[in-house]
């Protein structure tokens, strides 16, 4: 036995409601599913860097990160003087 609803003077079968919800879920589970099959994909078509490339670039990655921190530092530690200079010549 179905339902119906009156809105505004139109006779809907709930049951069309819920078919169309069911669907609707189904529609976006399979647009999931299909986003990830097709990421999965695209994945494998990657040119990924071998272990001995990795090791270097990040070896890379520190010496350049520990040269700027301190060339930064540096700077920091010449303007600190000057500035400390120029502030006792009151």
């Amino acid at each position: 036995m179905t339902t119906l609803l009156l809105l505004d003077n139109i006779r809907i079968d709930s049951e069309f409601f819920l078919f169309d919800k069911i669907m609707k879920y189904m529609k976006k589970k399979t647009g999931i599913i299909n986003f990830l099959h097709e990421t999965k994909t695209e994945l494998k078509k990657v040119s990924w860097p071998t272990k001995k490339e990795t090791l270097r670039h990040t070896a890379l990655i520190i010496v350049i990160s520990v040269a700027l921190a301190t060339f930064i530092g540096l700077v920091d530690y010449i303007f600190t003087i000057g500035l400390d200079k120029l502030i006792s010549l009151k």
